[in-house]
């Protein structure tokens, strides 16, 4: 068998001084001659591996031996080239794993933050649907027209909220503030707009009166009031929430308050993230108080808000 490799090989070898086509350019016959010089020794160094190291394996030299002299040493190198692949080195590796940190430190927090934009949205959304789903059914299961046989004047929050929990799947009604879901908290405004005497403020409590949970961690605070349509009167404050010793006056059309706070007590506790009022006007409609930021997590998946904490200076 190994002869008859050899006898194969030397016929291929011998092919090469057969003169190719006239036919072909100059330079493309030298190249067509040097492509199959070199494909003629590399196959015959193969078939020479089939070989044991006494009968032409190349430690042997036997096949090294049918090479012209001057030829064995490229012979070998045009091997070994082929067998090794090239590799990348280690300065090469730590300068991309570099260039890789220096990319994601300046994406991650644009990617974090659209993340937790469209989790908010989505659970505003499902807030907002859970929301009036149970005030339709309430209407439906009582007879009204609209929400004012829900939000009447002459019941309390309580009352109130002990009515709607009954058309909310899985509602548990606040029986004291000492609980983890009614203990009461501050909210923020989507702005830093609350100041008091120089610093930012909460916008208001939101109280345990008047609030039923879920399993998830929803809340839904209800307050009543004795009055559909009023006249508030609030202290008068300068540009940094100081107050000057007047009063600024307005009129509101609101029987009712509805906050939904979609993940409880969890920060950030901000209107129009995790937090959506609703009001229930004298026409016993239900009317949304921000409704451009509702219309953000309705329509585009996202929300719009101010981060700063309670205390900060006014800037």
């Amino acid at each position: 068998m190994v002869n008859s490799l050899f006898s194969n090989h030397l016929i291929i070898l011998s092919s090469k001084t057969a003169p190719l086509s006239s036919s072909l350019p100059k330079g493309a016959r030298e190249q067509k001659e040097n492509t199959l010089y070199l494909w003629e020794r590399e196959q015959l160094y193969e078939h020479s591996e089939l070989t044991t190291a006494g009968e032409g394996h190349p430690s042997s030299g036997t096949m090294c031996h049918l090479l012209p002299q001057g030829e064995r040493k490229m012979h070998f190198t045009l091997h070994t080239s082929l067998k090794h692949k090239a590799a990348f080195t280690l300065a090469e590796v730590l300068i991309t794993l570099g260039i890789i940190g220096v990319v994601a430190a300046m994406t991650m927090p644009t990617i974090v933050a659209n993340y937790q934009s469209k989790m908010f949205a989505t659970k505003l959304k499902h807030a907002h649907s859970l929301l009036q789903n149970a005030l339709n059914l309430y209407k439906a299961k009582n007879n009204c027209d609209n929400l004012l046989c829900l939000a009447d004047t002459s019941k309390t929050s309580a009352q109130v909220a002990n009515e709607l929990a009954t058309v909310v799947d899985g509602a548990i009604i606040c029986k004291t503030r000492d609980s983890k879901y009614c203990a009461p908290y501050s909210i923020k405004e989507n702005s830093p707009t609350y100041k008091e005497n120089g610093v930012y403020a909460a916008a208001y409590a939101m109280g345990w009166q008047g609030r039923m949970y879920l399993k998830n961690g929803l809340i839904i605070s209800i307050t009543q009031y004795d009055a559909c349509k009023k006249t508030l009167t609030t202290p008068e404050r300068d540009e940094n929430g100081n107050e000057t010793g007047g009063t600024v006056s307005y009129d509101v059309d609101r029987c009712a308050q509805i906050a939904v706070d979609t993940n409880g007590q969890s920060l950030p506790n901000q209107i129009g993230v995790d937090i959506m009022r609703y009001d229930i006007n004298s026409e016993g409609k239900l009317i949304c108080s921000h409704q451009d930021l509702l219309n953000n997590a309705l329509l585009y998946d996202k929300v719009e808000y101010t981060r700063y904490n309670f205390g900060d200076e006014v800037k």
